[in-house]
């Protein structure tokens, strides 16, 4: 038997809440003896829609910037296109307006950049009628880590997943590039 955790962290980019959540599943898992498998909130995201064809996961990161990623669903099959990144906006709807096919937003940053996106891909982008899919549910991370587990070693690890550089690593970068001037 394999518990499936969640781990939501309300503050994206709460570096040390990620850590402390991580290493409390690694600890649940310790203590009974069972494996864990770690899913992606934009993965999950794309699970909340069965949508054939381009679903992209947006997960508003404040500024006008948003964490995303692309999927593609076919076939009862939810396969990542895009490595999952942090952008403006803008710069993803221009990434993804190369993409012939409709897109299916999801996601918090689908309903703060709504206005944005269809000013850029107009009628390519496909939004939920029912605001609920915006959000994460335990079903679709259930499901997500359901359908993952196949495509996972038989040494189950979860690990963070820093789509974006901490404030102290931004830092020690700029310091480091002004010495070397």
């Amino acid at each position: 038997m394999i518990l499936i955790y969640s781990l939501v962290i309300k503050v994206l980019g709460s570096f040390t809440g990620i850590r402390i959540g991580i290493s409390t599943i690694k600890a649940f898992s310790d203590v009974t003896n069972k494996q864990c498998i770690g899913i992606s909130s934009l993965l999950a995201l794309a699970y909340n829609v069965n949508y054939n064809g381009y679903i992209c996961s947006l997960i508003d990161a404040k500024n006008d910037n948003a964490y995303y990623g692309l999927f593609n669903y076919t076939n009862g099959t939810y396969t990542k296109i895009l490595d999952y990144s942090v952008e403006n906006i803008s710069s993803i709807a221009e990434i993804l307006k190369k993409y012939n096919n409709s897109i299916f937003f999801v996601g918090n940053g689908s309903i703060v950049y709504k206005h944005v996106i269809e000013s850029i891909l107009e009628e390519k982008a496909i939004f939920p009628s029912n605001e609920i899919s915006n959000y994460l549910t335990a079903t679709s991370v259930g499901i997500a880590a359901f359908d993952n587990i196949s495509n996972t070693s038989k040494e189950f690890s979860i690990s963070p997943l820093y789509i974006r550089k901490s404030s102290a690593e931004k830092l020690l970068e700029e310091k480091q590039n002004g010495n070397s001037n």
